[in-house]
């Protein structure tokens, strides 16, 4: 009776410290998101969830993809997510933590304004022309704008002289644009700052997020994280 008792006390026990696991979903954008579930917010997300005993695996999507996997309820958790995007009912956002900030980069020290750069040869992300406003759509109406999937290759173009500028997230064109040892790019123009969040279906789950992001906020953490991937803060 008492090695039975034993016994049960260790399997109650194991349970309580058995760590649970969920899959977030998430897309391939460094230093973000780095690919193999690492990066300045992947790691964010990492720790928070850790407070409430929870691991996670990363799955990648394109960000359209990625919105509709979500919004399909395939999966519980995913970011990085606009309200645009994923304003519908019984969804739960993250507190802030993110800092999405989309720009203008090009190879001269200088700044510009989106008029200016309306008749230039611009290349941007998937769907830009629907989320940066009216000015920017007037840029799109021009015969050289381009938007593609890859950033690697927006930046490939602007240092080959296929395009004039980039448009696109500051800190993954600064990120990306590293590889290149030979070229440096600037910031010419900030056009939009995101309130950008995680996201999920269960408002439990995202309570668990935002009280480890919290504990983290306290002891400086995330600072410390972006730090440690070079985030360029914007004001």
């Amino acid at each position: 009776m008492i090695l039975l008792t034993i016994l049960f006390l260790l399997f109650s026990n194991s349970l309580v410290f058995a760590q649970d696991k969920i899959i977030i979903a998430t897309h391939y954008s460094p230093p973000w998101s780095n690919g193999d579930c690492s990066g300045a917010e992947i790691d964010v997300i990492k720790e928070a969830f850790s407070y409430s005993g929870i691991s996670i695996e990363c799955k990648y999507y394109s960000y359209a993809r990625l919105v509709r996997t979500f919004l399909d309820k395939k999966i519980v958790f995913a970011t990085p997510i606009t309200k645009f995007d994923g304003d519908t009912k019984n969804v739960y956002y993250s507190d802030k933590f993110h800092r999405y900030v989309d720009v203008v980069i090009g190879l001269e020290k200088s700044q510009v304004s989106l008029k200016s750069v309306s008749d230039m040869r611009v290349v941007a992300y998937q769907g830009a022309r629907n989320y940066l406003g009216a000015e920017y759509k007037n840029i799109a109406k021009n015969s050289s704008y381009l938007e593609t999937s890859s950033r690697l290759s927006q930046i490939e173009m602007l240092l080959n002289d296929r395009v004039d500028y980039v448009v696109g997230e500051k800190n993954i064109l600064h990120h990306l644009a590293k590889r290149f040892n030979d070229k440096t790019v600037y910031t010419m123009n900030t056009i939009k700052t995101w309130d950008i969040r995680s996201a999920s279906h269960d408002k439990s789950l995202m309570k668990k997020f935002n009280f480890g992001l919290s504990k983290m906020k306290k002891k400086g953490r995330v600072k410390e994280i972006f730090n440690k991937y070079k985030i360029i803060y914007t004001p």
